[in-house]
């Protein structure tokens, strides 16, 4: 849920924002709830003691590039076969 800056695990429960790292240069926003220790879909959803996401700050870009692709799949140019990109990189030299 964008508006709220909360995530919402599969049993239904809200992963609350809690603090943002950087890593190697990418800055990630982590996310958490402290519900899983009595939940009856634990065994299935995670092995930690809590249901942690960590995201990176520009992931909702990916997700919709991702979502384009997968709306309009038929507008992606076909790739050239493999021998056709080889004469076309040896003619170039």
């Amino acid at each position: 849920m964008a508006e709220e800056d909360v995530y919402i695990c599969p049993a239904g429960e809200r992963l609350a924002y809690h603090y943002t790292n950087e890593e190697n240069g990418i800055v990630l926003r982590c996310y958490w709830t402290n519900a899983c220790h009595s939940c009856a879909i634990r065994q299935s959803c995670t092995a930690g003691k809590e249901r942690r996401i960590t995201r990176w700050e520009h992931e909702h870009v990916l997700e919709a590039v991702q979502r384009r692709l997968d709306e309009h799949s038929e507008k992606m140019r076909p790739r050239l076969p493999k021998q056709t990109r080889n004469f076309s990189r040896a003619s170039r030299r």
